[in-house]
């Protein structure tokens, strides 16, 4: 707890000099604890303490021609965190019981002149419209760490050019630095009769894969949405597309509904250890998948949230039940059940995770 306390003694200084340079600064302080069982006749105990105290630094400045937007992590991790991420090369040994691990989600500037914006450097790239199951998302995948699976930043070169009326144009360059494989994407994205559309190309280096793919969205009734992508290779066999099809609909403002089916077309069979990791959809390398969500807004202060995603064919399933409440206006508390069955993410046995957050926001 004395290192934590000198940490924040430390940054403040750095968060006065941003306020004082016209700097935007909002985040959030996290204090997280709960436990981890799963069943695995290899180890003497199988629950395990997770413990992650977490300090987020949100700043941007806009001026007419310039825009600087960036967000980052001090995670302290503690117990089956500090063990499981304690490898990774941005962590930082702190005592022989925690560390420290930094995480620079985005930092980019944006460049902007007439109808062109340049973005410049660590970036949230999401193509398409799916929650968990995305397959137009090639290169910012999904941290599970983070109970509402938020996507990891990519280093990219990103140009928007706005077409009159019609939409805009984006062309998008990848470093192979935080994603192993570079990659090039073209993107187009429009509004026609109130419908979202986009289509994109992307190859990307080194697996000389060449992707097309669109996604929809738009209102019948409630909300439709959706997206492809198609995979070309120079072997047959490393071939295929994925779909993914959504509906949503919210009654009387209190309940939402979210309904997903998602289908992969590949065979894990077909590709080499490292080709798999590169998979649309990664680490869900099923056929069919089936996701159903409620979120029930009981009050202003308190929503209840309960997600499953079905695996159709071995009838597996990764479940999460959450509780949300709202003590203050900038103060929130949040309990989090998840459960997955045996080898749902390739492992050997069923899992258990229970969490308890504390979020103060500023």
């Amino acid at each position: 707890m004395f290192i934590l306390r000198l940490f924040f003694i430390l940054l403040f200084p750095y968060l006065i000099f941003l306020q004082d340079r016209n700097f935007e600064i909002s985040g959030h302080f996290l204090n997280s604890f709960g436990f981890l069982y799963f069943e695995d006749v290899e180890i003497s105990s199988n629950n395990f303490y997770l413990g992650r105290s977490a300090f987020r630094v949100n700043f941007i400045k806009k001026k007419e021609f310039l825009k600087i937007d960036g967000s980052i992590d001090f995670n302290f991790l503690y117990g089956f965190y500090k063990n499981f991420f304690q490898h990774l090369n941005n962590t930082l040994k702190i005592t022989e019981d925690s560390i420290l691990a930094i995480d620079i989600r985005k930092l980019y500037i944006v460049l902007k002149y007439r109808f062109l914006d340049l973005y410049i450097g660590r970036q949230l790239l999401k193509f398409g419209e799916g929650y968990i199951l995305n397959p137009l998302n090639l290169f910012s995948g999904i941290d599970f760490s983070e109970k509402t699976f938020t996507r990891v930043g990519v280093d990219a070169f990103r140009s928007k050019l706005q077409i009159s009326n019609m939409g805009y144009l984006e062309g998008i360059f990848v470093s192979k630095v935080n994603v192993k494989k570079s990659g090039y994407v073209l993107k187009f994205i429009s509004s026609i009769f109130g419908w979202d559309i986009s289509f994109i190309g992307c190859y990307r280096e080194e697996l000389d894969w060449l992707s097309f793919g669109f996604s929809y969205k738009g209102d019948i009734v409630g909300g439709l949405y959706g997206e492809m992508l198609y995979n070309y290779a120079v072997e047959p066999t490393k071939r295929f597309y994925n779909f993914l099809v959504g509906f949503d609909y919210s009654f009387y403002q209190k309940i939402l509904l979210r309904l997903e089916y998602a289908y992969n077309s590949f065979d894990i069979n077909n590709f080499s250890r490292n080709e798999i990791s590169f998979l649309p959809n990664f680490p869900f390398l099923s056929k069919h998948y089936f996701i159903s969500q409620v979120t029930i807004f009981s009050n202003l202060i308190d929503n209840i949230t309960f997600l499953i995603l079905h695996e159709i064919t071995s009838k597996k399933n990764f479940i999460i039940f959450s509780y949300k409440k709202s003590i203050f206006s900038n103060v929130e508390l949040s309990s989090t059940l998840r459960y997955s069955n045996r080898d749902f993410f390739g492992f050997e046995f069923d899992t258990v995770c229970f969490l308890i957050d504390i979020i103060l926001k500023f």
